[in-house]
C-alpha cells in the first residue's frame, strides 16, 4: 500500500482525510466528546516499511474556544488539547489492511484513554510566556475552565502596559475575548 491507499482506507473506516497546507496526509476522527487527528505517512526501510502517525486528541468546545480567542471563529486551527509522546505505529515488510485497521484502533484507543479535563487543567498551568500557539492555548483553558479572575488580572496588567511575559502577538482584544467566554454560559 502507497500512502494514498491508507488515506482510501481510513476513509473507509470513518475518519475524514485531506492534506494540510505542506503536503501531508491527515485524519480525523469525532468520538462522543473529543476528536482524533492523526498526521500519517509511509517510511521505507531496508527490510520494513513502517506506518506512522503523529497522533493528537482535542475537543469541539476547545477548538471554538481558541478560534474565537484568535479573533477567527470561522478559522478552526484545530488546536490539540493532548498529543501523544510516543504515537502508535505499525511495521511490516508491506503495510496492507490489517496494519492501517491496527494503526485506526490504536489511536482510537488512545485518544479513548486520555483526561480531558486535567489537559485543561495543564493548560492553565502553563507560563504567560510559554512559546508558540501555547499562549492561546492557556487562555482558552482558563476561559473554558472559567477562570474569570486570572483573566480579568491579566487584562488589567495588558491594560495598563505589563505583557506578563506574553508573545508579541497576544494582544489586549485576545485576552477580553477570552475574558468573555470564562463569563458566558458556553464558551
Amino acid at each position: 500500500m502507497n500512502v494514498k491507499q491508507v488515506a482510501s482506507s481510513l476513509v473507509a473506516m470513518g475518519w475524514s482525510v485531506g492534506r494540510d497546507n505542506v503536503g501531508d496526509f491527515f485524519a480525523e476522527r469525532d468520538l462522543v466528546d473529543r476528536r482524533i487527528q492523526m498526521v500519517f505517512g509511509i517510511r521505507n526501510l531496508s527490510e520494513e516499511t513502517v506506518l506512522y502517525c503523529v497522533l493528537s486528541v482535542t475537543t469541539e468546545v476547545f477548538s471554538n474556544a481558541c478560534a474565537e480567542i484568535y479573533g477567527d471563529r470561522s478559522q478552526q486551527h484545530g488546536d490539540p488539547l493532548v498529543r501523544a509522546l510516543r504515537p502508535p505505529e505499525q511495521r511490516a515488510k508491506e503495510i496492507g489492511e490489517a496494519e492501517v485497521d491496527a494503526l485506526s484502533a490504536a489511536a482510537r484507543q488512545w485518544a479513548v484513554e486520555q483526561d480531558i479535563r486535567q489537559a485543561l487543567i495543564d493548560y492553565s498551568k502553563l507560563p504567560t510566556s510559554a512559546p508558540g500557539a501555547r499562549p492561546i492555548w492557556h487562555l482558552a483553558a482558563l476561559a473554558i475552565l472559567r477562570d474569570a479572575e486570572r483573566l480579568e488580572a491579566y487584562l488589567s496588567s495588558m491594560r495598563a502596559g505589563d505583557r506578563l511575559g506574553f508573545v508579541p502577538y497576544v494582544s489586549v482584544d485576545m485576552i477580553a475575548r477570552a475574558l468573555k467566554l470564562a463569563q458566558s454560559t458556553t464558551p
